[in-house]
């Protein structure tokens, strides 16, 4: 019998396996699912009576659509093997799809739970639709049905309203990125509301549509946005993210043209309650009018008048008469006021004279003080000239140190030292070859 080393053993168990099963496929709950650091996938497919280890390297992971999500029934497709540096059996995915549920429908299923986890189909934070939408802006295919079928509703409209198209794809890989430049291109347009439409189509077709990145523009979208893609059964995510959403392109004309109509038939009836109200208000002053010409006569007119003339005369002359004694008043204050000001002024006046002759003499002593403090200045300034090193240096003088002390005494200084010397500009390195005691 032949005795295999752990490896020899491992590495033949794992030929076999993988030379016997080639590519197999396994269904199974998935269980204890968990993504590296490097990015690799690492989960357990179950059935009620059994367990296989499951591992899917990281350039593999980043081709799948969705998530490995617990509790989920994959059918796993790859190689049998065995990991020697642990001795377990595992399979190697090379393909994962959804038992019952394609891997597209996934994805956007949980694509779908993300965004209404972080909020964005909440319906408070949702436009409404503008009270008088006269400018809209339609991104859609210029040759599709759906601005057909939505031009003919708006043409009923009893209201005027500027309506422009952005030709866009509404299928295929590029055409999330057409819509998101046909928003770029309404929001400088400064149109009131934003219609996405497109007639129905296969899952498939739909899936543009579906693109968190399109989602994310929409939601944060200044326009009110109005979605309408697909028929009635067809619910995208921009229709969820949507300020306002329509079943199919004929229901969103629908909606605009009802908008329209209602603001114009409340219009009219405005009209006709003012006209109505003014009309009344008419008849009501007519008679108040002839009841007017009716009481009064000429006769009477004059009459009224003179009375009326009569209390002007008396009014008048109680406001002279009060005006009268309204001035008197004034200019009696106003008198007193004056006398006791000047009183005043040459009270101050008086008390200050004799401040303003102390000040005058402190002022002289102070300049007396100030002259002799700057003499004294200047004197020592002179003094400080004539002790200043640099003059005395400038003259031909030189200042020698040793070890930074100063030098007064050839007997401070041996042969051979070295001795530093400080000129008017400059120093000097200098060294004691001769030296003389006086």
């Amino acid at each position: 019998m032949k005795i295999y080393k752990v490896s020899e053993l491992l590495e033949e168990i794992k030929w076999v396996l993988e030379d016997n099963f080639g590519f197999v496929s396994v269904e199974g709950e998935a269980s204890e699912v968990k993504y590296s650091q490097r990015g690799h996938l690492y989960f357990s497919l179950k059935d009620d009576k059994a367990l296989i280890k499951i591992v899917m390297w990281a350039n593999m992971v980043l081709k799948l659509p969705f998530k490995i999500e617990e509790g989920r029934v994959f059918i796993v497709t790859g190689i049998l093997t065995i990991y020697p540096p642990l001795g377990s059996f595992q399979m190697e995915a090379k393909k994962i799809e959804p038992s019952g549920i394609g891997a597209l429908k996934l994805a956007l299923e949980q694509r779908k739970k993300k965004l209404q986890e972080e909020g964005l189909f909440d319906e408070s934070k949702k436009k409404p639709l503008p009270v008088l939408p006269q400018r809209i802006g339609i991104i859609t295919s210029p040759e599709g049905a759906a601005i057909k079928d939505f031009l003919k509703i708006l043409n009923e409209c009893k209201v005027n309203i500027f309506v422009k198209v952005f030709p866009s794809l509404m299928q295929g890989k590029d055409a999330a990125n057409e819509i998101i430049e046909g928003l770029k291109f309404f929001k400088k347009e400064n149109v009131d509301l934003v219609v996405i439409t497109r007639g129905g189509g296969s899952f498939e077709d739909l899936m543009p549509f579906n693109e968190e990145f399109l989602v994310r523009e929409i939601y944060k979208f200044p326009i009110p946005v109005l979605s309408a893609v697909g028929h009635e059964v067809d619910v995208t995510l921009c229709d969820l993210v949507a300020d306002i959403r329509a079943a199919t392109p004929t229901d969103a004309a629908r909606i605009i043209k009802n908008q329209l109509d209602d603001i114009y038939e409340r219009i009219l009836n405005y009209e006709e309650e003012i006209f109505s109200f003014l009309e009344s208000k008419i008849e009501i002053a007519n008679l108040k009018l002839n009841n007017f010409k009716s009481i009064v006569s000429y006769k009477n007119l004059n009459k009224v008048i003179k009375g009326f003339s009569e209390k002007l005369n008396f009014i008048s002359f109680k406001f002279k008469e009060g005006k009268l004694r309204f001035l008197k008043n004034k200019k009696d204050i106003l008198k007193e006021l004056n006398y006791n000001f000047s009183k005043k002024i040459y009270t101050f006046t008086l008390y200050h004279k004799g401040n303003l002759s102390s000040l005058e003499v402190k002022l002289k002593n102070i300049k007396y003080f100030l002259r002799q403090k700057k003499e004294k200045i200047e004197e020592l300034k002179n003094g400080l000239l004539h002790l200043n090193l640099k003059r005395t240096l400038k003259r031909g003088f030189s200042i020698l140190r040793k070890d930074e002390k100063i030098i007064r005494d050839s007997g401070e200084v041996d042969l051979g030292d070295n001795i530093d010397g400080e000129l008017y500009k400059g120093r000097i390195l200098c060294k004691i070859i001769k030296k003389e005691i006086n």
